[in-house]
């Protein structure tokens, strides 16, 4: 009987991950499917020349009165990588408190925690190999009484075109990123709300730029997928 639900459970994972994209990424399937966890082609035109390669990840940033031991920031952004993927903000307020009370084990003064969407990009052949980090916006802010600031949103469609809202502020412009890279394809002047053509890009991330006391200020909005 066992050896009849071990060959049934198999076979069911394995149409899973046939049929349902990326399902196998979420599940943490491997070594049991490898189809298609390394079919994602990533190149792109043109074909014939060497070009940067980059993804969208994130850090973690402490502000504090105290220098910071380097190892903090590196082990913060592996132990909470997750959350750069949170794009709910409610979710996200729950767990940024929770990071600095764990933070504050091995740096006890921290003022604001901020969490970062940001773009780690490998210069194009012959340039060495070495990933730079690009910070992009704000995906949220936590301080030290607890409360936390974010400006993420849900993109609504509206009679064919993209609606985006940022929160309280004054707003000057959006910013359209596509398939992960670290310069917007596109900018749209004007305070919030902002309506945009869908992209046909495959991964999106819009970017609200505001001004607060003089200082310009970059707020993840939303991303598509989600």
């Amino acid at each position: 009987l066992t050896r009849h639900l071990f060959v049934v459970s198999f076979v069911v994972n394995d149409l899973a991950t046939a049929f349902i994209p990326r399902i196998e990424h979420r599940l943490n399937t491997n070594p049991f499917s490898s189809f298609p966890m390394f079919a994602s082609i990533r190149v792109t035109k043109p074909y014939d020349e060497h070009l940067p390669y980059s993804m969208a990840s994130g850090h973690f940033e402490i502000i504090s009165t105290d220098p910071v031991a380097d190892h903090i920031h590196p082990w913060l952004d592996h132990s909470y990588r997750r959350t750069f993927s949170v794009r709910d903000a409610a979710d996200l307020r729950k767990r940024l408190p929770a990071i600095v009370v764990d933070a504050r084990y091995w740096h006890a003064t921290i003022d604001r925690l901020r969490c970062w969407y940001s773009v780690f990009e490998i210069p194009a052949y012959p340039a060495p190999p070495t990933p730079m980090r690009r910070p992009i916006a704000l995906i949220g802010e936590s301080h030290a009484d607890g409360s936390v600031r974010t400006m993420l949103r849900k993109v609504r469609s509206v009679g064919g075109e993209l609606e985006l809202t940022g929160g309280p502020g004054t707003w000057e412009r959006l910013e359209v990123y596509e398939n992960e890279t670290a310069t917007p394809a596109q900018t749209i002047a004007g305070g919030s709300p902002w309506r945009i053509a869908r992209p046909a890009a495959r991964k999106v991330a819009f970017v609200g730029v505001m001004r607060e006391g003089g200082t310009e200020q970059r707020w993840l909005l939303a991303t598509l997928p989600r």
